[in-house]
This record gives C-alpha cells, sequence and structure tokens, in this order.
C-alpha cells in the first residue's frame, strides 16, 4: 500500500490454526469477537472462518496465500477498514511465517515459533510496532493477569 500504516492504533491480530474441536475455539473467543475475519483459502480455515463470523456477525474475506510480506499489508488493510480485533484462521506454517514477519524477524524466525493445532497468537498494534502480546494459547484470557511492575513501589 502507499500510505504508511499508523501505529498504536492498539488494534488486534489473533492468529488462530484451525485443529481440535471448533466449538471449543468459539467458546474460548465468545467475549471477544472480531470485527472482521480473514480465513487463508484453504478448506478448514474457510469452514473455521464462516464459523466465527456467523458468531461475531462480522464479514468474512478469504486470503489467498502468498509471501508473508504480502499478507502483512493485507492484515494492515484490513485493520483500516475493521479497526479493533481482526481474527485470522489460518495454517500453522503461514501463521508463524506471518508472525514472524510482522516481528521483523528474518525467515529463519519462523521455525522458532510453536503453534499447536486449535491454539493461536496475538499481535497488538502499538506506538513501537507489533508486539507479540500471547503464543500458542487457547485464546484470549477472560481475567488479565496480574501485571508484572516495571519498578519498585514505594512502601
Amino acid at each position: 500500500s502507499g500510505a504508511a500504516h499508523a501505529r498504536g492504533t492498539g488494534g488486534e491480530a489473533w492468529f488462530l490454526c484451525p485443529g481440535g474441536e471448533l466449538a471449543t475455539a468459539l467458546a474460548a473467543f465468545a467475549e471477544t469477537l472480531p470485527a472482521l475475519v480473514l480465513a487463508q483459502d484453504e478448506p478448514e480455515c474457510a469452514r473455521w472462518g464462516s464459523a466465527f463470523a456467523r458468531a461475531g456477525a462480522c464479514e468474512l474475506e478469504r486470503v489467498a496465500s502468498g509471501p508473508p510480506a504480502q499478507l502483512v499489508s493485507v492484515l494492515e488493510g484490513a485493520h483500516a477498514r475493521a479497526p479493533g480485533r481482526l481474527l485470522c484462521l489460518f495454517d500453522a506454517e503461514l501463521v508463524t511465517a506471518v508472525v514472524a514477519h510482522a516481528l521483523g524477524l528474518p525467515e529463519s524466525g519462523a521455525r522458532a515459533l510453536r503453534v499447536d493445532p486449535g491454539r493461536a497468537f496475538l499481535l497488538r498494534d502499538e506506538r513501537i510496532g507489533l508486539v507479540l502480546r500471547h503464543a500458542n494459547v487457547c485464546g484470549p484470557e477472560r481475567e488479565p493477569g496480574t501485571r508484572l511492575p516495571l519498578w519498585k513501589s514505594a512502601p
């Protein structure tokens, strides 16, 4: 795209690798439904994508497999059209390739990432760029954990 993507929007991109029970995955995301669902043009990803789009009453876009840089551009365009939360249903190889590229890791860095069937990654758009917030998790936390202190608090 010609325009630079504005950073720090707080937008989220969940990358979910289909596998296991679809009903379990839908339940895990029930309280954090997406504004838009992107599904890799592959039968299982498309089936899961359709189910999530119905559950969230949102649009489903099919995405052709391609180079990670091209898919990151597709994600940025999707965030511009549907700010907030995206859900991307991609196979494991594509999830790790796109996440690695979005984080600025070399192509070999994708091999260091692991995503199991039915598990997800979360990237959040923060002022410093895309930040990996969760890796290989079942879904969003219902109750966020306690934040780790960045400095020692005064007594």
